[in-house]
């Protein structure tokens, strides 16, 4: 794993509008192939909208997404987090 104090996130051009878009208040439904971005796009658009406010929540219907979401947060250190799971 890249080290996240030395390596910055670094944003692909199709990343960027997705982000620029939903911080400009746009709706986006991300649509895209397995490792192309999708939770990094979600942090980034995370940490933006806590410069406004003071809660994100994300909501996962599978256990593996959130972990994955979880350990992202984690190492790219953007936000403060919790993980709370319930099985419904």
């Amino acid at each position: 794993m890249r080290d996240s104090v030395t390596e910055p996130l670094v944003l692909r051009g199709y990343q960027k509008e997705l982000i620029e878009k939903a911080n400009h208040g746009k709706n986006c439904l991300i649509i895209s192939p397995t490792g192309s971005g999708k939770t990094i796009v979600a942090v980034a658009i995370a940490q933006a909208c806590l410069s406004s406010f003071s809660h994100v929540v994300s909501l996962y219907h599978f256990y593996v997404m959130s972990e994955w979401s979880y350990k992202t947060l984690s190492f790219y250190h953007f936000v403060k987090y919790n993980l709370i799971l319930a099985d419904v």
